[in-house]
């Protein structure tokens, strides 16, 4: 087992990690949402979206105890996503596609991926809430 000047090590480390990256997400996070929600871009509205947001993401952080749910619920949604309904979309948008035989086996497509990040996410739900209920 390793020593615990190296799991020490390894804590700081990923502090590290989340305190320098956690900005950037969360700007990316605001402007998404301010952009999303058509807010017009003024400091009063810049700083309220910014404690929104932030009061939702600390709330969040404290209720979740377990990090294995998010990554679970995380993975259902985005591996979806991104493999899945993202590629079928793109391809939707090119023009003259849309009614080929490859468009519709591409909206068939995309319905199966979000089929599939449903399924995933009631599982990653149902493990988190009602354990007993999977088997």
């Amino acid at each position: 087992s390793p020593s615990p000047s190296w799991a020490t090590a390894a804590r700081i480390a990923v502090s590290s990690s989340v305190v320098c990256t956690y900005p950037l997400a969360f700007t990316g996070l605001r402007d998404g949402v301010m952009s999303l929600l058509g807010i017009k871009q003024s400091t009063r509205n810049f700083r309220l979206t910014t404690m929104a947001l932030l009061s939702v993401v600390t709330g969040l952080a404290l209720a979740i105890r377990n990090v294995a749910f998010v990554v679970n619920l995380s993975g259902a949604i985005f591996g979806a996503l991104t493999v899945y309904i993202f590629p079928c979309l793109l391809y939707l948008w090119i023009p003259n596609r849309k009614a080929s035989a490859e468009a519709q086996f591409a909206r068939v497509t995309v319905g199966g991926g979000v089929l599939l990040a449903v399924l995933g996410s009631v599982v990653a739900v149902l493990q988190e809430f009602a354990p007993g209920r999977l088997r």
